[in-house]
């Protein structure tokens, strides 16, 4: 089985939580058999020097990030700092004092994510080591773990701006494995071994030999079909420590991805274990403004260590046990049984949805364009009888003000306001009643810093700078 069980949670996308939330965490993690926690992050640690980047984002200061580690710690587990280092970060390079890092300053088209205004990764020079090198200088000293995962995924641009003409002579993997090699050697200096993520690595398996042989990296994949055998079977054949990253299926959703989730951890488990996988290792991501609240979460926090531990998943009876524990779920047995029901909307009702996201989540956040280009129009039929089995799932949920009820009840609301839009593909305003108590199950466990942009993005009335 694996040495490390690790959960990652995206502290970068609007949602920052509140330090009490965290160390709740910490103690289910431990209670579940986690021994590895990572808080990615792109610009929410109060570096010292960079104030004008996290001032409005109520970011991780390096005393609680102190406090956090010891109480990792003390619970067995280890804290490994997370900060992205080449690609993501637009949230640096939209400032015009950071501007000059940028491979494309005045932004850039991908495909994948259309265009930006401004860059999201750092150009492959001296200058651009030497920033990050000045950011593991504040950020470093306040962990103890002896990994330090530097990110590397997902660079869009890498080769359209300013490091075109050295990629045409030699290469874009050589270029990125130079870049991340050169952070591998900021990281050994100080004592470190450095984790990155591996998609980059994986196009061109051929140069991955050229990666320092202490760098471990992490085969990521959140599909219930995702190729883990075929890119585990690599990592092994070149002999190195990796790790296998599943999801918990609850980003771009307002349920959860109850299927995708179950499949896709079993079968990263399998793989990994399969291929010797050092470490395997949870996310949760923040896309679209964080908006999926806590007990969303939970089913694929419980069933990840479970899978890691066993190579199987729970059954849903075994889920709901779990969630209606009252030092694991803290849910009362109906509400645990709803929560369970409800992760399987997308199953039950919009099966064959796009890579990544749920149905519903797209019919309050996708663009027009996006959903007649992407996404199929449900019948009026089906999206009926959804909201009709959703008002019943509302009806089950126990009338009360207990914080995961509310909680609960808002990503079921939702849910219901969706089939709406569904229905005739118009986007309804969010009604001030769900706004409000958007707000309050976001400031229960979650610091007050990227809440109106979340509020923007859910609303769609949020612009980049």
């Amino acid at each position: 089985m694996f040495e490390r069980i690790g959960y990652m949670l995206d502290i970068s996308r609007c949602r920052v939580p509140a330090m009490a939330h965290l160390e709740h965490l910490v103690r289910l993690l431990a209670r579940l058999g986690y021994n590895e926690l990572q808080l990615y992050t792109e610009h929410t640690f109060a570096y010292r020097k960079h104030p004008e980047v996290w001032r409005d984002a109520s970011p991780m200061t390096p005393g609680e990030i102190q406090q956090l580690n010891e109480l990792c710690t003390a619970s067995g587990i280890d804290m490994v700092p997370n900060q992205n280092s080449f690609g993501h970060m637009e949230r640096w390079l939209k400032h015009p004092a950071y501007k000059h890092l940028a491979e494309c300053p005045d932004g850039f088209s991908s495909e994948l994510i259309g265009t930006r205004s401004t860059g999201s990764t750092l150009v492959p020079i001296e200058e651009s080591l030497q920033f990050m090198d000045g950011l593991y200088d504040e950020l470093l000293p306040c962990f103890t773990s002896q990994f330090v995962n530097v990110g590397g995924d997902e660079p869009w641009e890498l080769g359209q701006g300013r490091s075109a003409d050295r990629i045409a002579v030699e290469g874009k993997s050589t270029v990125y494995l130079d870049y991340m090699n050169r952070l591998s050697e900021l990281v050994r200096k100080r004592g470190r071994s450095m984790q990155m993520w591996a998609d980059i690595l994986l196009e061109d398996p051929d140069c991955i030999t050229a990666l320092g042989r202490d760098v471990i990296p992490m085969v990521w994949g959140y599909e219930a079909d995702h190729p883990f055998e075929q890119q585990c079977s690599t990592m092994a054949e070149l002999g190195l420590d990796f790790y296998v990253v599943p999801g918990d299926s609850s980003w771009n959703s307002f349920h959860g991805r109850q299927t995708t989730m179950l499949a896709n951890q079993q079968l990263a488990a399998a793989m990994g274990i399969k291929y010797g996988a050092f470490g395997f290792l949870v996310t949760q991501w923040g896309d679209g403004g964080h908006p999926q609240t806590w007990p969303i979460t939970l089913p694929g926090l419980i069933n990840g260590a479970y899978v890691a531990r066993t190579g199987k998943s729970l059954s849903d009876d075994e889920l709901v046990d779990h969630l209606s524990h009252p030092e694991i779920g803290g849910l009362d047995r109906e509400s645990a049984e709803v929560l369970v029901e409800f992760a399987y909307c997308d199953a039950r009702f919009f099966p064959g949805t796009v890579a990544n996201r749920s149905f519903l989540w797209n019919e309050i956040y996708a663009p027009p364009d996006y959903l007649l280009k992407n996404q199929p129009q449900a019948s009026k039929q089906t999206l009926a009888a959804c909201k009709e089995w959703l008002t019943e799932l509302s009806r089950r949920l126990p009338k009360s003000t207990q914080p995961l009820n509310e909680e609960l009840s808002l990503m079921i609301q939702l849910s219901l306001l969706a089939c709406d839009n569904g229905m005739d593909r118009v986007k309804r305003a969010i009604p001030d009643s769900l706004i409000d108590l958007y707000r309050r199950c976001w400031l229960r466990r979650s610091r007050e810093g990227g809440l109106e942009e979340s509020i923007k993005r859910l609303t769609g009335t949020y612009r980049e700078d």
